[in-house]
């Protein structure tokens, strides 16, 4: 159908509504101010309609230019500092509703590329182990549980929040799987990851989660270094390792500071185990939690000397204290972000999808 056909058979209604977008396309001014005055347009008779049409088109554009699932005008008196760019431009000041499936703002997809040599800093990553199911976490929870029931199942509270945060390449892994640790691995390096940290689980000599440490030990093709972090916490059901809805408790003594010294020196004999000046790194998630931790940290100390390990580092986080680690008898502080950081609130600045949303919004 030639162009002259079309436009007879098109309603006026249509022709308004297109040339309307037309005009709204080429105006010389910035987005946000020519979404304003098609929104003014849109409340008076008998504009409403048809610059309704347009404005609706319009979002239906913009969503799919800036890879929104949908867009609406953002609050009076706001502004979206949180709107994506596509092409080097900055979305309009439009609010975002996500799909669950789309990446997150900044996402870079993988690509292979040098590494600088020397690296400026050695990199090490937390490794959370909860990513397979175990006979604890079936009672609490559920049979089969793991972190991925979380992490599936999350939903973004106010606009632009990207939730929920679905995995790449190795899916929704279980790694009870020799070959996801081995690509974890691989990944790590390739991007200039250091090593692991993984997040290890005591209490009073039980010992939670640890399968996937165990494999990773035990496999001769993965060469990552790693280190561990006690995670010393109560082990609970509201996630605050407070004293509510216990699943496992700590258990604290003297005796369990040797019984746990005993145990994870066993890990510092591997040659992969991250050493800093020649000292294996240790890293106690809250040793302010200890009843006495200087004299912990001494016991521990003591017994590797013992044993032919030599000195240790032991290294605090700033997950709950700021405190000086010395007054722990330890050597060093690792940050634990966004613990004990101070990124800018923007709770006023976003509009809320959940209403009984009560927390607050940071820009991190």
């Amino acid at each position: 159908m030639n162009t002259e056909k079309r436009m007879r058979n098109e309603s006026l209604f249509d022709r308004s509504v297109r040339a309307l977008r037309v005009c709204y396309r080429v105006f010389p001014v910035h987005d946000d101010t020519k979404l304003h005055w098609i929104n003014r347009m849109a409340q008076f008779w008998p504009m409403r309609s048809i610059v309704g049409k347009a404005r609706d088109q319009v979002f239906a554009e913009l969503a799919e230019t800036y890879g929104m699932e949908e867009a609406a005008p953002f609050p009076a008196g706001t502004h979206n500092e949180l709107a994506p760019e596509r092409g080097g431009r900055q979305a309009p000041n439009v609010a975002v509703r996500w799909q669950s499936g789309t990446r997150a703002v900044g996402y870079v997809p993988y690509r292979a590329a040098e590494l600088p040599d020397p690296a400026p800093a050695r990199v090490i990553a937390f490794y959370l182990p909860q990513f397979h199911p175990i006979p604890e976490n079936d009672l609490a929870w559920g049979k089969g549980f793991t972190e991925w029931r979380n992490v599936a199942r999350a939903l973004p509270q106010v606009e632009a929040q990207v939730q929920p945060k679905l995995p790449g390449e190795l899916g929704f892994y279980d790694l009870r799987l020799p070959e996801v640790q081995e690509r974890q691995a691989e990944l790590a390096a390739e991007y200039g990851i250091g090593g692991f940290c993984f997040h290890f689980y005591w209490f009073g000599g039980k010992r939670l989660l640890e399968h996937p440490l165990r494999q990773y030990v035990q496999n001769p093709r993965i060469g990552l270094p790693f280190c561990l972090c006690w995670a010393n916490e109560n082990w609970t059901k509201r996630w605050d390792g407070l004293d509510a809805d216990v699943i496992m408790a700590q258990q604290y003594s003297a005796e369990d500071d040797l019984a746990f010294i005993a145990y994870v020196a066993t890990y510092f004999v591997d040659p992969r185990y991250i050493r800093v000046d020649g000292k294996p790194l240790l890293v106690v998630y809250r040793p302010g939690l200890f009843p006495e931790p200087a004299a912990t940290a001494q016991r521990w100390r003591d017994y590797c000397r013992r044993i032919g390990v030599g000195e240790i580092l032991l290294a605090t986080t700033t997950a709950f204290e700021l405190d000086d680690p010395a007054s722990f008898g330890f050597d060093a502080t690792v940050e634990f972000a966004p613990n004990n950081s101070a990124p800018r609130v923007i709770t006023d600045r976003v509009r809320r999808l959940n209403g009984g949303f009560q927390g607050n919004v940071y820009d991190w």
